[in-house]
Parts: C-alpha cells; structure tokens; sequence
C-alpha cells in the first residue's frame, strides 16, 4: 500500500505575509526597480559591473521558485528586479558624444542653433517668456562656422509666442548656459532635474527677431494632426464659453492648463489642493471610461466588449493630450485590468499600478525624479489602499460623497511628505473643497466634448456655451470661497531624516495593521502538478490568536512612527524663539533680495530680486525655514532686479505691511503685478523716508536713512531712482547691518549724513549696485567702516558687475568682501556682539 505524503501547512501569520506579497507581485517589484535606478544614480558604477549580478539573481529567482522554497524565491526575485533597475540606469547613462552641445564649451554668448521642438512651448504670462525643448542639429558658435550637432536644450524667449509648435524646425540665436545647481537653501536642484530629462543646456533669446520657423511640423503624420486638433478644440471652446472659463473646461477636457488663467485664480487651486483640475491626472481617464461603458452599455452592448471599445478611445484621448505621465499611467492600468478581465484572471488595481510603474520606468529611467511621476503614483497608490478602508468608516455619509473625500483624503496622506518638500505647503481644506468639486468634473468633461461635437449648430453651440460658463464660474467661485478660508494651506518645511522614518514607520505600520485586520482569506498555495494541489483551511477558520504577532507587530510600528511625527510637531511648535539676528542675501542673479531673520522669529524680506527669483529662490527659502509670514516686504527702488519676484512672494506668503520709497512707475509691468497683489491681498501699505522706525521688538532697531523726504531729484529717471532707494539700517546690540539698495555718489553723499545712526562697530553692509563703479566711494566707505560686506550680483552678467576696483576698495578698508555669484546665498549671523558668516554653496 502506498504510503500517502502529508504536507505541513505553513504558519498563517507566514501565510499572511506571503500573501501580501503574492497580492500585489508588480507592485513590490516596482518598489524594488526604482530602489535599484536610485541607488545607481547615487552610486554611478559602470553599468556592465551589474550585469552579473543581475543575472545570477534572476537564475537564482528561478531554481528557488522550483525547488518552492518561496521565502528565497521573493527575495532572489526582488533582489533580480533591484539589480535590473541598476543596469537599466546604468545603460541610460552614457558619455555625451564629442559633437553635443553640452561639450560645446558653455557659456556661449551669441550662439545659433538650429533644431526642432520636441514638445508644445509653455507659455508663462506671468514672467512673459516661452519656455521650449529643442532636439539641436547645428551649432554655431561666434567666429565658427556652422556644424552639426546633437542634445536637448531648453530654450528660454523672454516674450510670448504662438507660432511654433511640436515637430517644427527653428533657428534661434542666444546664449547657451550650463544649467546651474542650487545656491540657496531651500531651492530645487536644477541642474540635476534638467540631467534626468537629457538636458545639459539652456539657451536664453531677448529679440524676437533671432527666432525663425524654418519648417513646420516635421515629425510624422500622426504628430502633425493631434496639436492641430487640440488646438482647434481648444480654441473652439475658447469661442464659445469665454475666458477665463474656457480655460477651466479646456483643462478638465484635455488636461492641459491651456487657459488664461489669472495668478488669483492658480493660487486659490494651489490653496485648496485641486490642482489636479487644471493638469492632466488620472481623474481625466477614470471619468472618460466611465463615460464611454456607461454609454456603451445602454446602448446594450455587453460590459466586456464594451471594454474592449472603450480602450481605443482612451489610447486616442492620450495622444490628443500630449501623452503625459498620469493619462498613460491611467490608460496603462485600464488596459491592463481589461485584458486581465478578457483572459479569466482579474488582477489587483495595486499590481496593475505597479505593472504601469515598471513599464514607464523601463521606458525612461529618468522619469522617476520627474514631479508629475512621482505625485501621480503616489496619489494612486493611496487611493488604492486606503480607500475601502475609508469609505467603511464613512458609511453615514451618502456614497458619492464618501468616495469622494476617501479619495483626497487618502492621496493626501501618501503626499504629505512629497507635497512639503515640493511645494513647501500643505491645503488642509482639500477634502471639504473635492466634495463640491470633484463629483461634477465628470458633467463638465461629457458637456465639453458634447460641445465640440454640437457648437457648429446656430442655437445649441452659443446655447450650451452660456450654461457651461455660468456652471463653471460657479465651480471657480467655491474654489475662491475655500481658498479664503483661514488655514486653508499651511506652510510646511520639508521633512528632516527624522520626519521621513518616523511617516514611513506610522504608513507601514498602519497598512499592516489593515491587511491583518482584513478577514477576507488569503490566496492559497498552489503546489507543481508531480507533488498535487494542496489545499489551505481557511483563514477565517483560524482563531484569532494566529494573527496577533502580526497584528502586535503592525501596532506597534504604527503607534511608535504616530509617537515620532506628534513629537517632531510638538519640538517645531514649541522652538524657542532664536535669540539672535540672521540675515540671509539670496544668490537671485543680478539683482538682490535680502531676508532678516529677527531674534523673536519674525521676518522681514527687502526686495524680491528678477521675477524668476520670486518662485524659484525667495518663497522657496521662506518655506524651507517654516516661515508662512512675512513682519513687512520692503522695496528699496521700483526697479525689475529688486521688485520683479515680489508680486509671487505677496501671493504665496502672508505680510503684514508693505513698505517703499513712495517712487513708482505704474507703466511698469512689473509693479503694475505688485500693485494688483497688494490690493488683491489688502495688504497695508506705508511709505518711508530717512528718519522713519519701523517697530521691531526690544533689543533690535530698524531705521530708514534714505531716501530724503523731499527726493533726491538729479540726474536721469533712472540715476534718480537708484540715489532715491529705501536705505534700511538694523542695529542688535554691538552690530549693525546696512542695506543701501543701488545708491550711487550722490545717495551716498546723501546717506552719509545720516550714519551716525548706525550703531555699533561690528558692521554689515550690502555693497551697493552691485558693485557698480559709480558708488562704494572711498569717502563713504570710511563712514560706514563695514567689518564684513555683501555683493549680490549675477555671473556673467552684462553690465561688468562688479567693477575690478570696487573689492579692492574694500579690502583697502579692510573688509571681508564675499559675492553671490562666487559663494552663492549667504548667511550672517550675529548674537549682539560679532557677525559670523557662512557661505552656502
């Protein structure tokens, strides 16, 4: 008789942990291959020492998973998809060739290049530039002649165009950059972000007249008549609907912030978390697909082929919207859930999701460092898993509204620490605005291609154009009520190292702590034909004290990272005051922008620096040192290199008083932009002249000492604005700071008058015009007699800044002189009695 073979099940909490793994196998192998693609991008090991590697764990994958030893089979095989990620970063990676125009010995003034445009320019109406990517084919040097030439640039024109689209070939002549790495706490590294994209560098064109179209649409055919659709449509809704709704409907239609839209508006989408509205999201794909099975199946087509319909129209509305990163994750998924539904073996929205991942990462490595990327999958993978789980706790509420605040609130928890090291701020009244919002998105989506299709007809187009606009000027309104409301987004400094481990141990912990409570049961093993199918009993038949490790464990974790995040919280809010005076001056290119930091905590920002530098520098330093507040913006002089980043830092932060010189230029663009921040604010504004205090706190005064109260009226406009700037002197105990703005000879003479204010004999000064010839006299810096001085000035800038004589007039008087462009942002620091400073870069 034979003897029958008995095989042990394994433990269930053994079994439960295998199972989490076999729930969702793409999804941990996503994990583990942009483990490996980041490890190689810190590490940067020739892509060949990895091929080994990779290919023994991937043998060792499979004769594991023969032998059924699965603990070593998950790990061989997670190991195989970490090394794969390696190698494909490694193969990514390569020299640039002798002939492309990051070896072209940048910078480069005065340089032709010839390429086509790879994708649609951005316009930015703010700034008043057009931002491009070029595929460069020649290269002309000055005193060169024309050669070929290969690489991406990213071409900036200082003016708005609309003539050149994707798959053109232009000729463009401007000054070709290396992109440049971060110089100021708090800013994105640049440098970095461009390499990942293939680009390394940037040209900038001033004249409209070194821009020619030389061709057009030279790709294929499929790439000529997609823009051409999309921009018929779009400026077919623009027709019938009017700005600036038009540009709300023609971003939720396409998912391109296509429209007109005023900063206002922007910051109140930023404000309430709904920018996924205006760009494209997989909430554009989810409501299409419902569209297209809803209608499909009252039309009486059965739900499966309805499926199989639906996905060509979802491949099409990819390509017509440009094929970004959420619409081919979306369509990736929907197409990988549908083909799993056709073969018999419905597959997990998670391991769908991962499958997308690994597809998109194979595709191009770099994309994982990409924003849209990284948001997209995030906000993905917390609907996913914490969803059921939310929607259950929100039963009372109606099912539409559930899953609606379920879905925010649970995309909201996976970015939390994504959204404070992007944005540096976090809405608190997202899921409250997403109720009203998000469950109408998919009307305005059906009435937008309704639309399109019916516009043409004399009565219905203009007709259904008008309900449109008044129903989406009441979807902007709700969005501006909320984005008023207090608090609605908070500022939050990036997370410290500590923030991050104490976050990824409440997160894991926490879905644990779900997945053991989960009573459904786990997949059963599935034994090899020659050893016969084994058969698990049921979880739900197991008692309860089979989990508790699990559930302990799980507990445990979450609690202890939940102990961590209250206890960070708690430090940051109860953070004594700093008791000393910091100054920071910004590295902003050719111009200046100068935050004081005083010994209480409050802050108080003189001048915004280009308009660049107000996004990309000063709200981005402001938020990574928590600071949500502004005491008082000061303008020294309504010049573009001092006020133009100021308009974005009054829309972002929160100031208390708004002081200038009382000079203005109101045909001005940029301080036509401030004037409409600081009544759209209703921020107070105050003028101040030599002799006026601005109320600090005990220890710290600050005083004007320029201008006069009757101006300094000589000389040209120009010359006359810079000898009229606000003059700013701070003294803290034994040390003092003085910020001159762009004085010249005759401010100085002004100024000097007025030193004897200017306490203490440790002294701080900002050179003034950035080290112009025309000021930093002899005569004026032995008034002062500074200990340490600032030049903020950009490299290579046009105007010779600063003059070869003017840091040999410093160090004569025997001050330590340091530069922006040289030592990027730097920070002095003073306790009362001496200034240290520290150099960032």
């Amino acid at each position: 008789m034979e003897r029958e073979e008995t095989v042990t099940p394994p433990p269930q909490g053994e079994n439960r942990v295998f199972g989490l793994l076999r729930a969702a196998p793409m999804a941990w192998g996503a994990l583990a291959l942009g483990l490996g693609l980041a490890a190689e991008d810190a590490l940067r090991w020739p892509w060949w020492a990895w091929a080994f590697p990779a290919a023994a764990a991937a043998a060792g994958s499979w004769f594991a998973g023969r032998s059924r030893r699965e603990g070593l089979a998950w790990a061989a095989g997670l190991a195989a998809a970490l090394l794969l990620g390696t190698f494909r970063h490694g193969v990514a990676i390569r020299p640039l060739p002798p002939d492309h125009v990051g070896r072209a010995g940048l910078p480069a003034k005065n340089a032709l290049v010839g390429g086509v445009v790879t994708e649609e320019p951005a316009q930015s109406a703010e700034r008043g530039t057009t931002s491009l990517v070029l595929n460069i084919t020649s290269l002309a040097l000055p005193g060169q002649p024309v050669r070929p030439a290969s690489g991406l640039v990213r071409a900036t024109l200082h003016w708005t165009m609309t003539d050149a689209g994707a798959g053109d070939v232009i000729r463009l002549r401007g000054t070709l950059l290396p992109p440049s790495p971060p110089t100021n706490p708090g800013q994105s590294d640049f440098r970095a972000a461009m390499a990942h994209r293939g680009i390394h560098a940037l040209l900038s064109s001033y004249k409209p007249g070194e821009f020619s179209v030389v061709s057009r649409r030279s790709g294929g055919r499929l790439a000529s008549i997609l823009p051409a659709v999309r921009k018929w449509a779009t400026g077919r809704i623009d027709a019938l609907v009017g700005p600036p709704e038009s540009g709300l409907l023609a971003s939720i239609v396409f998912g391109l912030a296509s429209g007109d839209f005023t900063p206002e508006i922007l910051d109140s989408f930023r404000a309430t978390g709904l920018m996924h509205i205006l760009v494209a999201s997989g909430l554009n794909v989810g409501i299409l697909a419902w569209l297209s099975l809803a209608a499909l199946s009252a039309a009486g087509i059965p739900r499966a082929r309805a499926g199989l319909y639906t996905l060509p129209i979802l491949v099409l509305y990819l390509f017509l919207c440009g094929a970004q990163t959420p619409l081919l994750r979306s369509t990736l998924m929907f197409g990988l859930v549908l083909v799993g539904t056709s073969l018999g073996r419905p597959s997990s929205a998670v391991n769908s999701l991962g499958t997308a991942a690994v597809f998109l990462l194979m595709l191009d490595p770099h994309g994982m460092w990409d924003r849209s990327f990284q948001l997209s999958f995030g906000a993905t993978l917390g609907v996913l898993t914490l969803v059921p789980w939310l929607c259950a706790g929100l039963r009372p509420l109606p099912r539409w509204m559930a899953e609606a605040a379920a879905c925010t609130i649970s995309a909201q928890i996976f970015l939390l620490p994504m959204l404070s090291s992007l944005f540096g701020q976090v809405p608190l009244f997202g899921a409250l605005a997403n109720l009203f919002v998000t469950p109408v998105m998919g009307v305005f989506l059906a009435g937008g291609l309704l639309l399109l299709g019916v516009g043409w007809i004399p009565l219905a187009g203009p007709a259904l154009g008008m309900a449109m606009k008044w129903s989406l000027l009441g979807v902007l309104r709700v969005v501006e009520w909320f984005a008023c409301v207090p608090l609605a987004s908070v500022v939050a400094p990036p997370f410290s190292a500590a923030a991050w481990t104490a976050y990824l141990a409440w997160l894991a912990g926490a879905l644990l702590w779900i997945y053991a409570l989960d009573d459904r049961p786990s997949p059963a093993h599935k034994e090899t034909p020659d050893r016969g199918p084994l058969t698990l009993p049921s979880p739900r038949l197991e008692p309860p004290r089979d989990r508790s490790a699990l559930v302990a464990a799980s507990q445990c974790l979450a609690l202890a990272g939940a102990a961590g995040l209250a206890a960070l919280a708690w430090v940051a809010a109860l953070r004594p005051a700093p008791g000393n005076l910091a100054v920071t001056f910004l590295d902003v290119g050719e111009g200046s922008a100068t935050v004081v930091r005083l010994p209480s905590g409050r802050a108080i920002l003189i001048d915004g620096g280009l308009p660049y530098a107000g996004g990309s520098v000063v709200v981005p330093f402001l938020k990574s040192r928590g600071i949500g507040r502004l005491a008082a913006v000061i303008l020294s002089h309504p010049h573009a290199d001092h006020l133009g980043g100021l308009p974005l830092v009054l829309r972002h932060l929160r100031v208390d008083l708004f002081l200038f010189s009382g000079q203005g230029i109101r045909a001005d663009p940029g301080f036509s932009l401030l004037h409409q921040a600081l009544a759209a604010r209703r921020i107070p504004t105050r003028t101040a002249h030599s002799g006026a205090e601005l109320l600090g706190e005990p220890g710290v005064r600050i005083r004007f000492l320029n201008p006069p109260a009757g101006f300094l009226r000589r000389g040209p406009r120009a010359e006359a604005a810079d000898n009229n700037s606000a003059a700013v002197a701070v003294e803290f105990g034994g040390t003092s700071l003085l910020l001159p703005g762009d004085i010249k000879s005759a401010g100085e003479r002004a100024l000097a008058g007025n030193l004897r204010w200017l306490g203490g004999p440790e002294r701080l000064m900002a050179v003034p015009h950035h080290g112009s010839v025309f000021a930093s006299s002899h005569e004026f810096l032995a008034a002062v007699a500074p200990r340490h001085a600032v030049i903020s000035v950009g490299g290579r800038n046009p105007f010779g800044h600063p003059h070869p004589a003017v840091p040999i007039r410093y160090r004569d008087q025997g001050a330590e002189l340091l530069r922006t462009d040289q030592d990027g942002a730097i920070e002095a620091v003073s306790d009362g009695s001496r200034w240290t400073l520290r150099r960032i870069r």
